[in-house]
């Protein structure tokens, strides 16, 4: 007798663990479920290409570009020649996710760090210019204070570009220069 009760019990165990992936679907109506599941990583990049304009460029590995003017006034008649250009082909920018830019610039221009002469009427030693970011912004030197501003999930290409404003004054001679920090703050 001890015997046949547990045959019977493990026939019961055997098929109560079988018995834990049948659904009994009735007879007027019946839902299966079935939940889907995936993960997208952050992604966040800049890819960039040529450069090009009438100014000698170089890009780092490091994130730095730098440009440089030989000679802001080829006319000789000491103002900013106009066209003074500048262009780094942007393949694409994406960011999948809501983030931050802040764009500053160290001294709101391109100052004469070699010559800081207190102009007189009619003379400059700051030049303005504008950076545009496809997709993200399009900014004057002038106006980078470095504040962050909020924007949703992009994708953009183009180019990114730097062009030097002409402000009819005459240049005071020396050498100009200013370093553009953009900000990319993503938020998860």
């Amino acid at each position: 007798m001890k015997r046949l009760l547990l045959a019977g019990a493990a026939a019961v165990a055997l098929a109560s663990t079988a018995s834990a992936f049948v659904v009994n679907i009735p007879v007027t109506q019946g839902n299966f479920f079935i939940n889907v599941n995936g993960i997208q990583p952050l992604v966040c990049r800049i890819d960039y290409g040529a450069t090009s304009g009438n100014a000698t460029l170089n890009f780092t590995l490091l994130n730095a570009w730098s440009i440089t003017w030989a000679n802001l006034d080829t006319n000789n008649d000491a103002i900013l020649d106009n066209g003074k250009t500048a262009s780094l082909a942007l393949n694409q920018f994406i960011c999948n996710t809501q983030f931050t830019v802040a764009v500053q610039s160290a001294n709101l221009g391109m100052d004469n760090v070699t010559n800081p002469t207190v102009p007189t009427p009619g003379f400059t030693n700051t030049i303005d210019y504008s950076v545009n970011f496809p997709g993200l912004f399009n900014q004057n030197a002038s106006t980078m204070t470095g504040v962050a501003v909020p924007s949703g999930p992009v994708a953009t290409s183009g180019s990114v570009t730097v062009n030097l404003i002409n402000s009819g004054l005459y240049l005071i001679a020396g050498g100009y220069s200013d370093v553009v920090t953009i900000t990319i703050n993503p938020s998860v």
